[in-house]
């Protein structure tokens, strides 16, 4: 089913082609960017008004990135 609201996500560089094609086909926009690479991320949330992380990994991705997210 297609969304009802614009959705942006946000994948690692090097996200599975198959899956962002699924998430495309869905309706999504899917942006490519490193979550270390401060100037990107802000520039890739531009924009919106909610971010929901669902972030996972080691302590390198649920600490460092999400506080890249905060910043």
């Amino acid at each position: 089913s297609r969304l009802k609201a614009p959705m942006r996500l946000l994948v690692r560089p090097g996200a599975s082609a198959d899956k962002v094609s699924r998430l495309r086909a869905l309706g999504c926009e899917v942006v490519e960017v490193d979550a270390n690479n401060h100037k990107a991320l802000v520039a890739s949330l531009e924009g919106g008004s909610v971010v929901i992380s669902v972030l996972s990994g080691l302590r390198d991705v649920i600490v460092e990135a999400q506080t890249q997210l905060l910043n």
